[in-house]
């Protein structure tokens, strides 16, 4: 019987750029981890590779995963902010896809995840939901989802009749994912403190105004 490990790859993609929240929240995150104890061996191991063609960069770090014979895979973008319990939650979803909900880098900030209908899945959600898509900013992926998975996990699809419109390799992932039979999940709880950091800080709102203050980062 093999003897029961947690390793994980964190894996971040990027164009050269990271910003200081992500690098902040990630050494949080690094040494969270560390001194949390656990019922086995743990060990995490942060990797980022460079380029400009995501689906590419992407299937290099899955082969970095496997290299360093990894359980799961924590993904994070370079404009990410996020609590530094954050892989602790998703390792403790118990899913194998499991990631946070957050804001895309717009005015309307409208969620990255979608529901099983079809309808953007907003800031009111609670608990773990299962999703049709999300981002990949803080998405946790078990090794064995991709053992389901045909090659190529990642690509982007061109949207019909005109074709000349991409569906995002977040889209297509989840699709795979569908087919495949596996389970998508969002952390509603944690994606309230989540932000996309850009020109200002991009957070879920509510589609009504709630009675509690606007959703802000726990530190």
């Amino acid at each position: 019987m093999t003897e029961h490990k947690i390793r994980v790859l964190v894996a971040m993609p990027n164009t050269g750029m990271v910003t200081a929240a992500t690098t902040a929240s990630l050494v949080d995150l690094m040494q969270h981890f560390d001194s949390s104890t656990a019922p086995c061996e743990k060990v995490a191991r942060l990797v980022t590779a460079q380029g400009s063609i995501l689906p590419e960069i992407r299937h290099r770090l899955v082969a970095e995963a496997y290299e360093f014979d990894a359980t799961h895979m924590l993904w994070v973008d370079s404009d990410m902010r996020f609590p530094k319990d954050s892989l602790n939650r998703l390792l403790n979803a118990g899913k194998h896809v499991v990631g946070a909900n957050y804001a895309r880098k717009e005015p309307e900030c409208r969620p990255t995840a979608s529901a099983l209908s079809g309808e953007p899945l907003g800031a009111l959600a609670a608990g773990l939901v299962e999703v049709e898509h999300m981002g990949f900013g803080l998405l946790l992926v078990a090794m064995q989802a991709y053992d389901a998975l045909t090659f190529p996990f990642f690509n982007f699809e061109p949207i019909p009749p005109a074709n000349v419109r991409f569906l995002g390799e977040d889209v297509t992932f989840g699709k795979k994912l569908r087919a495949a039979g596996v389970g998508m999940f969002c952390d509603t709880d944690l994606s309230r403190h989540v932000q996309h950091v850009g020109s200002h800080r991009y957070e879920l709102q509510p589609d009504i105004e709630p009675a509690t203050p606007k959703l802000q980062l726990v530190t």
